[in-house]
């Protein structure tokens, strides 16, 4: 129980002799967060679509099925595959005259058949709102008029349209500040803490006292020679001090008088 005390004291009085450090090291990556998060990166934007495969209904064939269902439902992963395609994407590109390139379109692409559904949602995000919403028209427009040639008998229904968003979804810039300074508190801290641990030097008598266990009484001040001269001179001027200057003053005085 008593090492813990001591412990924490030591950590308490480690924090205390290096707050200047740890404040430079919270103020300087608070700056250099605040600087990356506000001129560096930028919003980001998304936009999301969902539709639904199903069987094309005509005069010929009115009927539709459990079978057909389930076929469509299994068909969702294929055409999940499709729509993730380079051709496709490229394609869409192409036809929509886009400014973006095809591996830009798919680090932000991402599709999600739902199950047990017939349903299959889209989601675009980028840098640009109405790019977002540009981008995920043309390649559903595309995908249409491919899954048409894969499966001519599928009826492919836009069931929410891309939208245009009106807020960025990140970046989270007061979260970034908030844990980028409690990161440099935390490791400023431990490194001051870590510091001091490994300082084994003898500093105050305090160290002694806490080597050997024992209470100092008393301690003899360190002289140098700049050290005894200017304490002379302190002393003469208090008269609490004889030198061999003023002891010879002061023999003249008595001679003189008698």
């Amino acid at each position: 129980m008593d090492n813990t005390y001591i412990s924490i004291e030591k950590i308490i009085k480690s924090l205390k002799k290096g707050w200047i450090f740890i404040l430079a090291v919270v103020i300087v990556t608070a700056g250099i967060s605040v600087y990356y998060n506000l001129e560096v990166l930028t919003d980001t934007y998304a936009t999301n679509a969902k539709l639904f495969v199903g069987k094309e209904i005509s005069e010929e064939s009115s009927e539709y099925n459990t079978n057909d269902i389930t076929m469509y439902q299994k068909l969702l992963e294929t055409y999940g595959e499709i729509l993730l395609s380079r051709d496709l994407i490229e394609n869409a590109i192409k036809s929509s005259n886009l400014d973006i390139e095809a591996d830009t379109i798919l680090a932000g692409l991402s599709v999600s058949p739902r199950n047990d559904t017939q349903l299959i949602d889209l989601y675009y995000s980028c840098g640009n709102a109405k790019e977002c919403k540009k981008v995920l028209d043309a390649i559903i427009k595309e995908f249409m008029i491919e899954a048409k040639e894969l499966i001519p008998n599928a009826n492919i229904k836009v069931v929410t349209k891309p939208q245009v968003p009106t807020t960025s979804i990140g970046p989270q810039r007061k979260s970034n500040v908030i844990k980028a300074v409690l990161s440099a508190f935390l490791v400023a801290s431990a490194l001051v803490v870590i510091v001091n641990a490994l300082d084994n030097r003898i500093r105050a008598k305090e160290d002694i006292e806490e080597i050997l266990g024992v209470t100092i009484l008393g301690s003899l001040p360190e002289y140098t020679d700049r050290n005894i001269k200017k304490d002379i001179k302190v002393r003469e001027k208090a008269k609490k001090c004889y030198t061999v200057k003023n002891m010879s003053k002061a023999f003249t005085q008595n001679a003189l008088e008698k």
